[in-house]
């Protein structure tokens, strides 16, 4: 998708998660003023789960008040330093660093891949301030490991990232035929 983006910036979100505009626009602006910068996160590391039943109510009521004025109604589900769920990103330079990385199919750790692959390219990944709602839903097959050998294929992938210097990395992106 990130081939036909006719616009500086994208944004990838997942469909469950909600941000703030504001802390949207931090990012954005972000992005605008630093040329070089690759990604911002629209949020500070905090994934707060919301409940079933806050959940709902968002749904029909649209108001954010609900996601971040009540504590109870949610738990922290990553630590403080959560990577998934939505960022946001100059096309131009993310194309540099290798997009998405596409040998990861299905569920897997490729949030934790993106923020490492770039990391070891020598850049930081910008954070809004603020938390992000992620939204209570059911899960089906596609929210874990449905095959033994794609989720070993994934932790392979990740795992192959991480034990790279910057000379390697760059030089396995380069090999990556989506982004020729």
């Amino acid at each position: 998708m990130l081939r036909i983006v006719t616009t500086s910036f994208a944004a990838v979100w997942d469909a469950d998660v909600i941000v703030p505009i504001g802390q949207i626009l931090e990012s954005l602006n972000y992005l605008k003023c630093h040329p070089i910068q690759i990604m911002s996160s629209p949020y500070d590391g905090c994934a707060w789960h919301i409940n079933e039943f806050f959940s709902s109510k968002f749904s029909s009521t649209v108001n954010l008040a609900l996601l971040s004025k009540y504590p109870q109604n949610r738990l922290l589900m990553n630590g403080y330093h959560s990577v998934g769920g939505a960022f946001i990103v100059s096309v131009e330079n993310y194309r540099r660093v290798g997009w998405e990385n596409e040998y990861f199919c299905g569920w897997g750790p490729e949030d934790q891949e993106r923020f490492k692959r770039i990391e070891i390219l020598g850049y930081e990944v910008h954070r809004s301030c603020g938390g992000l709602f992620h939204l209570w839903h059911s899960r089906g097959v596609n929210s874990c490991f449905s095959d033994l050998e794609l989720a070993l294929s994934t932790k392979r992938e990740f795992c192959k990232i991480c034990a790279m210097n910057r000379m390697e990395l760059e030089m396995y992106i380069s090999s990556w035929p989506w982004i020729k």
